[in-house]
């Protein structure tokens, strides 16, 4: 309690001491780089023979602890170490004056920390590509001039109201643009909710592909199960399941048009029919190629030959029971390939695609034949008669299937645009 007391007295004297013995205090703000609200403060101090002493952050020092700082919009502030709040909603200070209050009238005195929020928020993503799916670019600008992506200990999204075309979809990180009408732009707005000022507002360019693919193979047909392993000594093993075969590609026509939109955007509209199935993509009018793989279905696998019973010797009292390893399944044969599709290309005489189509409506693969299962393990065994084997035979592979013819090709049939506008028609397109 005595050494208690002790100290306390020094400190107490050293803080009166200390108001005497000093006529003026400095402060200097030192501020990271960086997206940081962290800063820091060093005190510098002026006797009264004009000499200085100057305390870096950090410094457990009793002349700190001589001033009592306050202060609106600092987190904290101790031993010259300090963090400023962090507004997330677009508004903010530029700074925050800290009032550092002594019992010396001459050295209470005041200093400023240069605060950072992110004044402005930037979405990067100037164009979308139709009807696809790119990850939202956000930029963060500062109050000081920092640019930096988006970190959400900075900025709440939940500020924004978005108010943009409702073609375009933001979720999670990405956006997407789902397009039933060709469009040159969409345009992206996005409105602060406890102001109601807009944030972002622009239009985003909408890109169209140069390629297309359209798939329409036939299903491929199922493998074959694998055979059975034999239950019992002795016996073979079951035989693998023929595999399926493949099933045939329906038949397919392309419709290809050249349009122009009201916005002056030039396309290539490509529309597939498939049975009940009916597909449309839009492409740039500079597209290159439309891939059309049409292919008949491939035959599933046979499967595999069950394993063989393992051979075994009984031996009684008066005789030799001797079992021969059992032989392996027969591999499953491969299934056939299913028949490739029918194909016929009608385009509207104002464009030529003579150099777009690629097309792949060969038959489908035949599927491959089971392996035969494996012989059961076999041994020699000696008795008074002589030596007798026990072996047993492998399974016979399965024989693959055969691939499966390919489809017609009818060409390019070049038509009028009345004539074009009643075979779509006629093909149940709307």
């Amino acid at each position: 309690m005595k050494k208690f007391l002790t100290l306390l007295f020094v400190l107490v004297i050293g803080i009166t001491g200390f108001s005497q013995r000093f006529t003026g205090v400095e402060w200097t703000v030192h501020t990271k780089p960086g997206l940081t609200n962290e800063f820091t403060v060093s005190m510098t101090l002026t006797r009264k023979n004009g000499k200085s002493v100057t305390l870096n952050p950090g410094d457990n020092d009793f002349r700190y602890k001589s001033f009592r700082f306050e202060y609106e919009g600092l987190n904290s502030l101790n031993d010259g170490i300090g963090t400023f709040a962090i507004s997330t909603d677009l508004t903010g200070v530029d700074s925050v004056v800290v009032k550092a209050v002594s019992e010396k009238l001459e050295l209470t005195s005041e200093f400023k920390v240069p605060v950072m929020y992110c004044k402005f928020i930037r979405l990067e993503n100037k164009s979308i590509e139709y009807n696809s799916a790119a990850r939202q670019n956000w930029t963060m600008i500062m109050n000081n001039g920092l640019q930096t992506p988006l970190d959400l200990k900075w900025f709440d999204p939940a500020i924004l109201r978005n108010d943009s075309d409702t073609l375009l979809h933001f979720e999670n990180d990405t956006i997407s643009a789902r397009i039933v009408s060709p469009a040159k732009t969409l345009h992206v707005k996005f409105t602060n909710v406890n102001t109601g000022a807009s944030v972002i507002d622009y239009n985003m360019a909408v890109t169209y592909p140069i390629t297309a693919a359209f798939e329409f193979a036939g299903p491929a047909g199922r493998n074959g199960k694998d055979g059975v392993a034999a239950s019992a000594s002795g016996r073979g093993g079951g035989n693998g399941e023929n595999g399926e075969n493949g099933y045939a590609a329906l038949p397919v026509t392309i419709y290809l048009r050249l349009i122009r939109t009201a916005d002056s955007l030039s396309l290539i509209e490509a529309i597939a029919v498939c049975g009940a199935i009916k597909k449309r993509q839009f492409l740039s009018s500079a597209a290159t190629n439309i891939s059309v793989q049409a292919k008949g279905g491939n035959g599933g696998n046979g499967g595999t030959g069950g394993k063989g019973g393992n051979s075994e010797h009984i031996q009684k009292e008066t005789e030799h029971i001797i079992r021969n390893a059992g032989n392996g399944g027969t591999g499953g044969f491969g299934g056939h390939g299913g028949k490739g599709s029918d194909v016929q290309i009608v385009v509207e005489n104002t464009l030529d695609a003579s150099s777009l189509m690629m097309l792949d409506n060969s038959g489908g693969m035949g599927g491959n034949g089971g392996a035969g299962g494996e012989e059961g393990a076999s041994a020699s065994i000696t008795t008074l008669s002589g030596t007798t084997s026990v072996n047993g035979e492998s399974g016979v592979n399965g024989k693959a299937g055969a691939n499966g013819p390919g489809g017609i090709y009818a060409g390019i049939s070049y038509v009028s645009a009345e004539e074009f506008a009643k075979m779509l028609k006629r093909a149940g397109w709307q």
